[in-house]
């Protein structure tokens, strides 16, 4: 079986977890593993359009490389492909140490104030700047959840059944921002939802 990995998010995991490469779980399969990569998450150069695909078995990467050319994907812009992407791998460390210091703290700003409810379940991510809210408690469709969501609360989540059956009852939010917006978007689907219990 071919497996195409996307590890774009590789960069951003909270310690003590480790990102491990799916190509390294088997050396066998090594061979069989297409590893997407990028440098746009991690340091937010989703503008400049830059990947790459890391690639062990020489036909896959041939085969891959003429699929490219193809499509007319076969060269990176000078900017984006060869000076942004190797200043961000070269000399971003100390940067993106002060990113997962911030999302770090808006995670866990978040998850406290959801601590105590019964409503709403945030999940402690692992990595990445996405947290995950369980919101099944409350009983409401996914389209009635999206307009509470939208017009009750007035702030713009993920809809977690746009990744499929199981996202049902399940929202994303974006922490990758400063901490006064992520205060303003949870106090928003807090103050929504204490208002829901009063109107009961």
């Amino acid at each position: 079986m071919l497996i195409l990995s996307d590890e774009i998010h590789a960069d951003l995991v909270f310690a003590p977890n480790k990102h491990i490469p799916i190509a390294k779980l088997d050396p066998s399969m090594t061979d069989n593993i297409i590893t997407c990569m990028s440098p746009t998450k991690t340091f937010n150069l989703a503008g400049l359009q830059v990947s790459y695909a890391i690639v062990n078995d020489k036909q896959k990467r041939e085969a891959l490389e003429k699929t490219f050319h193809k499509q007319g994907l076969h060269i990176l812009n000078t900017m984006g492909g060869i000076t942004a992407l190797e200043a961000a791998y070269l000399e971003g460390k100390d940067w993106l140490v002060k990113l997962m210091e911030q999302l770090e703290e808006n995670m866990n700003y978040v998850i406290n104030q959801f601590a105590n409810r019964k409503d709403v379940n945030v999940f402690k991510a692992e990595g990445t700047y996405l947290l995950w809210f369980d919101f099944r408690a409350l009983n409401l469709s996914q389209e009635q959840l999206k307009i509470f969501l939208e017009k009750e609360a007035k702030v713009g989540l993920n809809d977690g059944a746009s990744f499929g059956e199981e996202g049902t009852g399940f929202m994303r939010m974006n922490i990758a921002c400063p901490l006064e917006l992520v205060k303003d978007g949870t106090n928003r689907i807090i103050s929504a939802l204490d208002r829901r219990d009063s109107n009961k």
